[in-house]
């Protein structure tokens, strides 16, 4: 009998002893619940975001224009006054043919007015119109008058060096000469005369923005002046206008 109460407690000693191996221990498996669960308030790790593509710079704005002297329209239109003095000496003949012994001026102080139109290959096309007030002499108890005009179109070409323009030009159309001699308020001579003109010249400028200035000088020549010597002269010229 007590062998079996013997063979009995070692079996259930051996049966607990196996059963305490095959379980982990309490701590082991609360230190495995700690492992596999975070513990209260630590942070959770972050989920990788996709990456955001930077975002566009905005568009610049674009620059004013700024004006320069090459962007601005070309002013291709100018008219002027000019107003200056020609040189000449004209003498009258009787109805035979027979010169005066003297002879009076019939241009002196000129004044005028010019306009015309400057194309993009710098031909200036344009007309122009100048009176001579002429001048007035006595010689031998006689009085001699006389005037000068004439008008037409002219034709010229614009060199520029630098902000200067010089224009070489031929003017042509029609031109009249008046001349007159008087003795005591009787009438000599009168002679009133005209023809085809012609007026070569060269004119410089100075542009002051939409204005100039500049000078000008021409030799003036009427034909037809059959009565009258000379009518042709050189003159100088002050001129003042504006582009645009």
């Amino acid at each position: 009998m007590h062998r079996n109460i013997f063979f009995g407690v070692s079996a259930v000693l051996v049966l607990s002893s196996a059963t305490a191996f095959a379980q982990p221990p309490a701590s082991s498996k609360a230190k495995a619940k700690a492992k596999a669960k975070p513990a209260a308030g630590a942070a959770r790790p972050m989920r990788a975001q996709p990456a955001q593509e930077p975002a566009a710079a905005p568009a610049s704005e674009p620059e004013p224009d700024v004006a320069t002297a090459a962007d601005k329209p070309e002013r291709r239109i100018s008219i002027a006054a000019i107003a200056g003095v020609g040189i000449n000496e004209t003498k009258l003949k009787d109805d035979a043919g027979n010169e005066t012994k003297e002879g009076v001026g019939t241009q002196g102080v000129g004044i005028g007015l010019r306009g015309g139109y400057t194309l993009p290959m710098k031909v200036y096309v344009g007309a122009a119109f100048v009176y001579h007030l002429g001048g007035s002499k006595d010689a031998d108890q006689v009085k001699y008058t006389g005037t000068t005009l004439y008008l037409g179109p002219e034709v010229g070409y614009d060199l520029e060096l630098g902000p200067l323009v010089i224009r070489p030009y031929v003017g042509l159309g029609y031109g009249s000469v008046k001349a007159k001699a008087e003795a005591g308020g009787t009438t000599l001579l009168d002679r009133s005369e005209g023809g085809f003109a012609l007026w070569p010249g060269l004119m410089a400028r100075y542009p002051i923005d939409a204005f100039f200035v500049g000078a000008d000088a021409r030799y003036a020549l009427v034909t037809g002046t059959d009565k009258i010597t000379n009518a042709g002269g050189a003159g100088v010229f002050a001129t003042v206008g504006m582009n645009f």
